[in-house]
């Protein structure tokens, strides 16, 4: 079990339907409201027509996450 990352509710993630992958992560969602909510606070965008639907999916967030050196 994992937690979602927006609303902290626990997701099996073996029989989760919405998910994200972003770089070699995947966060699970327990909703697609949920899912939706975080995409887009990611900078993850789903309306650019040039790209094809994994691109959209797999893109990287605006800003990279904090990495300890």
């Amino acid at each position: 079990m994992v937690r979602d990352p927006v609303c902290r509710m626990e997701v099996d993630e073996r029989n989760a339907e919405f998910m994200t992958h972003i770089g070699h992560d995947t966060f699970y969602f327990c909703s697609k409201v949920c899912q939706d909510s975080f995409e887009l606070d990611s900078g993850i965008q789903h309306n650019d027509p040039e790209k094809k639907w994994w691109q959209k999916i797999l893109k990287e967030p605006k800003t990279p996450p904090y990495r300890c050196q």
